[in-house]
């Protein structure tokens, strides 16, 4: 499908959507509405609410894990006729298309569908059509396009939560990570109103705001080993590479330094990340493309897209969705600004905490299989889960696949995989598909998208659900080779 025609395809089915939320207004009817907790459901919701507010409409919000059992049975069960969907539901269609209510699916990862299940249920969705919903565009932009569709205009403040997103998401994967495809389209539109500013340089935590020190010491990712959450390490590292991180007896900011200075840094950050184990395309995480909100105060977490995905992602994964949806009011920001502020700071905390015992004690946490390392951990939060697999990607780079386990309370085991090496699987081996598949089959439920994704299982199943998906992979492999060879 062309370039053109799948924008088309994505248009038409944006106009049905359209129409679902043109019923609800005219009909004034309430509507329930489900998201993920992590900076993409959350932007998305924010998006959705201030949307429905606008127009009066009625509605209940529940954040969410994924579709599971309690939350099919609430669906199924609950008074309201009209039920969205916000960055999860597309490998659920098969019982939300015979629930008997009106249905509106706005999600990004790999549906699970047939026409007939499209007849029955309104799914926007840009796999559909053939955009790749992996990296052009998360659920915050489809929301976007979707309030900007149903608006016509004053829709510009919703550009904001719509990159925040999908940098939540980790779509920032073209050149110099920048965001690409339709997402790219959303970031062009915020330059030419003047809300968002590109630049590329450092791409350190809190750069223009914190002490060189801090913003090295806060950054995440991609995860240092020994520099992450460690002060006097990050104090004692800008000792040694010659760049004096005082001065006048007061910490030194970026601003202060010299262009000498900053070619200095980034050249030993990324020689050091390298020395760490870090591998090569991670470490050259830490200079790219930044993007900057111009209407916020430089001095702010928000003033930085990055930044800001943080701030909402630690407040979806420490149970905090009030603040999070109420983030993007500059009313409300004010009245909560402390609030968000410790819980921006715990979640840092238990997150380098909790990096740091597992690079330090990789024997005790880990193994390896023929295609995945395998951390297990029961200190880990099963919220938490995604954000430790995707950080830990950064040094453990020996297998293809990195697999992150924790215990949930209920007996089951959250899983989360991500790729480690996306130039050698990107277009071979969809995670999201096969982890759907395959967790069905061994009693659970999960799901994704080509290069992530995630699965709850019971127990007992660990040990089978390693077997059969790295089954399901040396298949793909194999028939892949194989289709070279008759090409070839």
């Amino acid at each position: 499908m062309s370039h053109i025609s799948r924008l088309d395809s994505f248009y038409n089915l944006l106009e049905i959507a359209t129409n679902f939320i043109k019923n609800i207004v005219e009909n004034d009817k309430q509507v329930l509405i489900i998201s993920h907790y992590d900076a993409d459901g959350l932007s998305s919701a924010a998006i959705l609410l201030d949307l429905l507010l606008s127009e009066k409409i009625l509605f209940h919000l529940k954040i969410a894990e994924q579709v599971d059992n309690n939350l099919l049975t609430f669906l199924k069960e609950n008074e309201y006729q009209y039920i969205i969907l916000l960055d999860m539901g597309s490998r659920s269609l098969n019982f939300l298309c015979n629930i008997g209510k009106e249905v509106l699916i706005l999600d990004h990862h790999e549906p699970l569908i047939s026409d007939k299940m499209r007849e029955k249920v309104n799914v926007l969705n840009p796999h559909i059509v053939g955009i790749n919903g992996s990296f052009e565009i998360s659920t915050s932009g489809i929301v976007y396009f979707l309030a900007k569709n149903f608006l016509r205009k004053n829709y510009e403040k919703y550009i904001i939560p719509a990159i925040v997103g999908a940098l939540g998401d980790r779509q920032d994967i073209g050149p110099q990570f920048r965001l690409v495809g339709l997402n790219e389209k959303i970031i062009e539109e915020g330059v030419r109103k003047g809300i968002i500013e590109t630049k590329i340089g450092l791409r350190l935590y809190g750069l223009n705001r914190n002490p060189l020190v801090k913003a090295l010491a806060y950054t995440m990712d991609p995860y240092i080993p020994g520099l992450s959450g460690n002060e006097n390490a990050c104090f004692m590292f800008f000792k040694r590479i010659g760049i004096n991180p005082i001065k006048n007896g007061k910490l030194r900011y970026f601003s202060s330094l010299t262009n000498q200075e900053v070619k200095k840094l980034a050249t030993e950050l990324i020689k050091y990340a390298i020395s760490k184990g870090v591998s090569v395309k991670n470490a050259e995480k830490l200079f790219g493309v930044n993007y900057y909100i111009l209407s916020e105060d430089k001095n702010t977490m928000f003033h930085d897209a990055r930044d800001y995905s943080i701030v909402l992602n630690a407040c979806g994964r420490m149970e905090r969705y009030d603040l999070a949806i109420l983030i993007f009011n500059e009313k409300w920001k004010k009245k909560i600004i402390n609030d968000i502020l410790n819980v921006v700071k715990e979640y840092r905390k238990y997150l380098a905490q909790l990096l740091e015992k597992i690079y330090s004690e990789s024997s005790k946490f880990t193994r390896e299989s023929k295609y995945f390392t395998i951390i297990m951990s029961h200190e880990i939060n099963s919220k938490i889960c995604g954000a430790i697999a995707s950080m830990l990607t950064t040094f453990f780079t020996k297998k293809p696949f990195i697999m992150v386990m924790t215990s949930l309370n209920n007996g089951n085991i959250k899983i989360s995989i991500r790729k480690t090496r996306r130039n050698f699987e990107r277009n071979i081996i969809n995670l999201g598909k096969i982890i759907g598949k395959i967790s069905e089959k061994i009693g659970g439920y999960g799901g994704g998208h080509s290069n992530a994704g995630g699965a709850i299982i019971p127990k007992n199943s660990i040990e089978n659900f390693i077997k059969k998906i790295e089954e399901e992979i040396e298949k793909t492999m194999k028939n892949i080779g194989d289709l070279n060879k008759e090409n070839s």
